[in-house]
């Protein structure tokens, strides 16, 4: 018997994301009454795509300008797909002189070669001088994912160029796959991001709000339905903040001003830090609080793991207080990138 998932093959090399979890997230939702959703912390869109496929309503929100993008490509969209001679147009060669070289500069012997730093120079000017809409969306996804998959975690976390470079024996990642050219992953990708472009009867959206900025009533009919995922603060160690862990991409899409944000004191050039409530252990419940006052007329479905801040009890009280219906309708066992420790992935639904 051929089940709804079955359809689903939607892939990505985000760190956190939800892909392991989508058929447990289906299973919770596939038989609540909604037709409008915010998912509040899209990421790179697993959740997304779910609801899309489930023929929602879908407000695709990430407060990060590469992942708006990423939305606009694969959510938002829903018809327009990449040709061969929009995939040569991105790709197409440039004289040496007429485009910047801005990461070829700045990112010597971080994160790429130099050959390589200079293709993402000339590929990103020339996304850059085509036409703005969601063919050069989905031309950034593409190079996104380019640039995720040729690096050692998948993360620009740290200057480790040499992971690649050395002649080792190596016990992780891929040799062959670091060393496969840009534009070889480039146009793999533009064929694997046509695959996932589906029409549907409801639009979708995608934004670039902080998740308590979000407009209520960003679709008229409210949200019937919430999904928070929002950043994972372990109750020991370092938590995880994704504007550092994608700084390039991040710079990538402010490529103009990226000089300007970076952090020259890191050693991989990182973007300067900013504030966010969701990554600050001090205030974190506060904000939970003030996030389930905001979408207090909405269902709310929450991811959380189980050795996280705040506790799974407290989000139950949390969530109580406003709530007539709380329960922990899942827990999957799985592991993350770069962890030895089995982490439990809690769905915390809640309705009134």
């Amino acid at each position: 018997m051929t089940s709804f998932l079955d359809n689903f093959t939607f892939q990505t090399r985000y760190r956190g994301s939800k892909v392991k979890i989508i058929p447990a997230i289906y299973d919770v939702v596939k038989d609540l009454d909604f037709r409008t959703v915010l998912d509040a912390f899209a990421g790179t869109g697993a959740v997304s795509y779910l609801f899309k496929q489930m023929n929602k309503k879908v407000l695709f929100n990430d407060h990060l300008q590469f992942n708006y993008i990423i939305g606009r490509a694969l959510i938002e969209n829903s018809e327009i797909t990449l040709t061969q001679p929009d995939i040569d147009n991105f790709l197409r060669p440039k004289p040496y002189d007429e485009h910047p070289h801005f990461i070829e500069n700045q990112f010597q012997d971080i994160y790429y070669t130099k050959e390589e730093n200079i293709w993402l120079d000339r590929v990103i000017s020339n996304l850059y001088d085509s036409e703005l809409g969601y063919k050069r969306d989905m031309g950034f996804w593409c190079l996104f994912q380019a640039c995720i998959i040729k690096r050692p975690f998948s993360l620009f976390h740290r200057k480790n160029l040499n992971l690649r470079t050395r002649n080792v024996q190596r016990s992780f990642g891929n040799k062959v796959t670091w060393d496969t050219s840009f534009e070889v992953h480039f146009r793999r990708f533009a064929n694997e991001l046509n695959s996932y472009i589906i029409a549907t009867n409801n639009p979708c959206y995608a934004s670039n709000y902080d998740v308590l900025e979000v407009p209520r009533d960003y679709f008229q009919e409210g949200f019937d339905l919430v999904y928070v995922d929002p950043p994972y603060i372990p109750e020991r160690g370092e938590n995880i903040v994704y504007r550092d862990l994608y700084h390039f991409l991040e710079g990538i899409m402010q490529y103009n001003s990226w000089k300007d944000m970076i952090d020259n004191n890191s050693k991989h050039k990182r973007i300067k830090p900013i504030y966010n409530i969701w990554n600050d252990k001090n205030c974190i419940n506060r904000a939970f609080k003030e996030l389930l006052e905001r979408y207090k007329r909405s269902n709310i479905l929450l991811s959380h793991r189980s050795e996280g801040i705040p506790t799974t009890d407290e989000l139950v009280r949390m969530l109580e207080y406003i709530y007539s219906h709380v329960s922990i309708v899942n827990s999957i066992g799985h592991k993350y990138a770069l962890s030895t420790r089995d982490s439990n992935e809690i769905l915390i639904l809640a309705y009134n």
